[in-house]
């Protein structure tokens, strides 16, 4: 799946409009791997080869504030749209239809209000959180904190879920990895360990930022080029996740939805091996072991959900005790 792109070529130079970067039904998400997906993509075009770097430098010193402000005036459009109701209720739906999968059991998820234990807001406030991420904490779904932490029972790899009731959690959020202290309008939903990814909500716009703290860097990116030259040591740049490319909050929880109903992304089984497309893609490139047994492994769990009747006339009893048979065979 492609996104729109902001182009830096002379031939749409004067054509290019807030709507062409807009949330428009042609802006997509970027690929299968849901993780990195933006509402926009908004890369440089590559440049002509007869043009010297010279000239791509001044090209993009010239180019670069007018795309800038087409991105700023997209941030406004879509922060306008923001409803945080209809984003609390697209996380439910995604928690509910893992627990519907078999990745978790209903009770593992904790529903608001809170109060066994409660949220310590004036903790939260003493932290640094600003008001609107103080009350939308008390009003999301979360995780057991056994279960959100569980390294099996993830969704990516080595990232746990948030559970906010927990003050250790509180601390985290705020410095969910080292040399990092947020911004107070952003919320952490995922945290990483040592590697792992960092997705949150930026409650004054209405979008999830998602990125792998150790891994990125992306020059090539409007949103990365805005904000100034980094520093030589990518880890020495006091603020990265604001040149994280974003997306509509509503708009990623309802991708997830679609792609794990779909069954382009899988549940329950290693969250490094859960895309098929990333696995047959390998096994047509790579040749390796590994990649045949994801694939066996992938091509069993896809069986298995459509013989146990997904998604309409779904036997989730019968789907989980066939699976654990299963998965003692393959792993045998």
């Amino acid at each position: 799946m492609t996104s729109a792109i902001i182009s830096t070529g002379t031939d749409n130079e004067d054509t290019t409009t807030a709507d062409d970067v807009g949330l428009d039904s042609a802006s997509q998400v970027s690929d299968a791997e849901i993780r990195d997906m933006t509402s926009y993509d908004t890369r440089w075009a590559s440049p002509p080869p007869y043009q010297t770097l010279g000239e791509r430098q001044e090209e993009e010193r010239e180019v670069l504030p007018r795309l800038v402000a087409l991105l700023e005036e997209h941030e406004r459009n879509v922060a306008a749209c923001y409803d945080v109701d209809e984003v609390i209720g697209a996380i439910t739906r995604f928690y509910r239809l893992l627990i519907d999968m078999g990745q978790w059991e209903p009770e593992d998820l904790v529903y608001p209000p809170h109060t066994n234990p409660p949220i310590n807001v004036q903790r939260a406030f003493q932290l640094g959180y600003d008001e609107r991420v103080v009350q939308l904490m008390q009003k999301l779904p979360y995780l057991k904190w056994t279960v959100g932490h569980d390294e099996k029972k993830c969704i990516l790899f080595r990232t746990s879920f948030v559970n906010y009731t927990k003050n250790e959690d509180l601390e985290k959020g705020r410095q969910p990895y080292p040399g990092y202290e947020l911004d107070p309008w952003l919320l952490p939903l995922l945290v990483p360990g040592r590697y792992g990814w960092l997705v949150m909500l930026d409650t004054e716009l209405g979008v999830v930022r998602a990125f792998e703290p150790h891994g990125f860097y992306r020059p090539d990116l409007i949103e990365f080029k805005r904000h100034g030259l980094p520093p030589e040591d990518p880890d020495q740049d006091p603020h990265p996740w604001r040149r994280v490319p974003t997306v509509p909050a509503s708009q990623y929880f309802n991708t997830l939805i679609e792609v794990y109903r779909s069954l382009e992304r899988l549940p329950i089984i290693d969250p490094g091996m859960n895309d098929p497309a990333e696995t047959l893609y390998k096994l047509s490139h790579e040749h390796l072991p590994s990649s045949q047994k994801e694939w066996n492994t992938q091509s069993a769990l896809l069986d298995l959900y459509r013989e146990c009747g997904w998604p309409d006339s779904w036997r989730r009893a019968e789907f989980l005790s066939k699976w654990r048979a299963k998965k003692a065979e393959i792993d045998y």
